[in-house]
């Protein structure tokens, strides 16, 4: 390898410098003789600044990107903007940057990896999990299906030492007469456990692929009559909206049920990206209907959320609470947040259980 020929002005070393810098992590690499010459002839003293001037400019060029300074104006304005992010601590600052999406509070994120597989086939991708099978769309990618489920799994390892606040109704409290509506249903895993011990769940799933999917999931609960799975979405009227790249289909939660001829809930799970009060306005006579003894509801789609589903819900007699901690996740989408790729984050509470007083 040839020398590199130095000249002695300061902004030639420091020229030098940067290319051998530079030229370390590519190969083939510069010789080490190259920079114990620069110390013979222009002092280890010297040399040595120069090296760390230029990577201390190098990160300061970094740290002071305009990126970084828009979204820490973004932070400083989540602080004082309390009515918009009210749950916010200096705590919750702390974890912002150490998840790309999570629950707080999490003692630590569990690697489920090991205890499912994935495997392909000619309509579906699968995730076998013990005796469940779990059909998604296979538009899904494998790498996106495997964090999919592995953050899933994460909502269920209480046992772990999580407890996560978009935890739903276990098994040993749901009741084995139960007829459960799960609006918003995804991929169905908390379908899949709950349909081993209550009496029929009625699944609504607007999204064409995951309904699909969703058929495929529980093809035998469905042959059996335990499950009944419905390509409709509720909301405050019969309408058609654009989501997740497609066209779905809504109507009034009331209308449904007459339409479909379905038997009253005892227990609603409701996860329907922000049309929470729309579904309220139209399900009022299922909100009024003595069968009804539960229901649990996302609240962290829109800021208000936390405010308006239980000021709207108080109106029937009964009780409500949040599940414990927030949700963190990542007002630009799914970024990940490394080095000084920062985000402004969303922390809002997650989940409100609402416990129905039906009078005899």
């Amino acid at each position: 390898m040839s020398k590199i020929q130095i000249n002695s002005s300061q902004e030639s070393i420091d020229k030098e410098i940067k290319k051998y810098l530079r030229n370390l992590s590519r190969p083939p690499k510069t010789n080490v003789n190259n920079i114990l010459e620069y110390y013979s002839k222009y002092g280890a003293i010297n040399i040595t600044f120069r090296i760390f001037y230029i990577l201390s400019n190098a990160v300061v060029t970094r740290i002071l990107a305009l990126s970084l300074i828009v979204n820490i104006f973004n932070l400083i304005y989540l602080i004082i903007n309390h009515k918009k992010e009210p749950y916010f601590t200096w705590r919750i600052f702390l974890q912002t940057f150490k998840f790309r999406t999570a629950y707080y509070p999490n003692k630590k994120y569990n690697n489920f990896l090991n205890t499912f597989q994935l495997s392909k086939g000619n309509r579906f991708k699968y995730i076998n999990r013990g005796s469940d099978t779990i059909a998604y769309p296979t538009k899904w990618s494998s790498k996106l299906i495997i964090r999919n489920f592995n953050a899933i799994m994460n909502e269920f390892s209480e046992e772990m030492g999580n407890k996560s606040p978009h935890q739903y109704i276990g098994l040993e409290e749901i009741d084995s007469n139960w007829v459960v509506y799960d609006i918003g249903t995804a991929e169905g895993y908390q379908s899949k456990i709950w349909s081993k011990k209550v009496k029929h769940i009625v699944i609504f799933e607007p999204d064409n692929n995951f309904y699909e999917a969703l058929k495929e999931t529980f093809k035998q609960e469905i042959t059996t009559g335990r499950v009944t799975v419905i390509n409709i979405g509720a909301s405050n009227r019969k309408k058609q909206i654009n989501f997740n790249k497609g066209i779905i289909n809504l109507d009034t939660l009331d209308n449904i049920v007459d339409e479909y001829g379905l038997p009253l809930p005892n227990y609603i799970k409701m996860d329907v990206e922000g049309e929470e009060i729309n579904l309220f306005k139209g399900a009022e006579r299922i909100l009024n209907t003595q069968s009804l003894s539960l229901m649990e509801v996302t609240t962290y789609h829109r800021p208000n959320d936390f405010k308006d589903i239980p000021l709207y819900l108080s109106k029937y007699p009964g009780a409500g609470v949040f599940s414990d901690g927030v949700m963190i996740f990542n007002r630009d989408g799914m970024k990940q947040a490394s080095g000084y790729n920062y985000y402004t984050p969303i922390i809002r509470k997650c989940l409100y259980r609402y416990t129905f007083d039906r009078q005899p």
